[in-house]
């Protein structure tokens, strides 16, 4: 990563952020969200943020949103995504009807508190991703001021170091519900899986773990396994048999 914060982008993403007018940035506590919306209060301490709380957050994101509530302005908003059957069913566009109804409900709310734009964490490099909910984005008019920016992720974190923001380390994450297997109906037993299975396995040292639950098993994807050994591998297994009696280790194979 870049050590220094690219000040020339910095200036232009604070202009681009005064233009809008009060603001409401979609927060997850993720690092994007974390940068916009602490940029965002610094050029104007009316910008707010609001966290869209479903079952598809982990404990550990929902706690981070706490703590950055003593810092930011934070309104948590509560939504139940097993209503959205388009959601719930799981094809491989989901983030298409999942963002389309978060950013709806953030809008609603946003506007109550005298927002007049809103906008998300999206980056440049997100672009040359698979990422269906940008569609439902650019449909309900919100804006990305880090592509606006030219700002990419390696800049992001720049940024996070500059305003030393505790979160600045933090990893790429994704929700509970892009672990299950495509096509295949999304519960709440499944996410309870991934959420307490993740968690085991980042206590025993392997940060960013994948775990994708599907039909035939449960799947562990590794970002760093340089450190796994026989009792680890041992412990593991013991735990993730508890869920499912077929679990497959893909050591080298990681996705987002």
């Amino acid at each position: 990563m870049m050590e220094n914060v690219n000040l020339q982008k910095l200036e232009k993403l604070k202009t681009i952020l005064k233009n809008y007018g009060k603001i409401c940035i979609g927060f997850s506590a993720g690092i994007d969200s974390t940068v916009l919306l602490k940029v965002a209060s610094e050029v104007d301490g009316e910008n707010f943020g609001i966290f869209v709380n479903s079952d598809f957050i982990t404990e550990k994101d929902r706690q981070e949103v706490k703590e950055f509530t003593k810092e930011m302005k934070i309104v948590t908003l509560n939504i139940n995504v097993f209503l959205e059957d388009e959601i719930i069913a799981n094809p491989k566009n989901k983030c298409k009807f999942c963002k389309a109804k978060v950013f709806y409900e953030m809008i609603k709310e946003g506007e109550k508190l005298g927002a007049e734009n809103f906008a998300d964490g999206l980056n440049i490099d997100d672009l040359q991703e698979y990422r269906p909910g940008i569609e439902s984005s650019n449909k309900l008019g919100i804006k990305h001021p880090f592509v606006e920016a030219g700002i990419t992720k390696e800049e992001i974190y720049a940024i996070a170091r500059h305003y030393n923001l505790k979160n600045q380390n933090k990893l790429s994450n994704s929700c509970l519900a892009t672990r299950i297997e495509e096509d295949t109906k999304i519960t709440k037993e499944k996410l309870n899986t991934v959420e307490v299975l993740e968690k085991f396995l980042l206590n025993l040292g392997f940060l960013g773990t994948r775990v994708r639950v599907k039909e035939n098993g449960l799947y562990i994807e590794l970002r760093n396994f340089e450190n796994i050994d026989g009792d680890k591998l041992s412990l593991i297994y013991e735990t993730f048999k508890k869920y499912h009696k077929e679990v497959y280790l893909n050591l080298g194979l990681y996705q987002k």
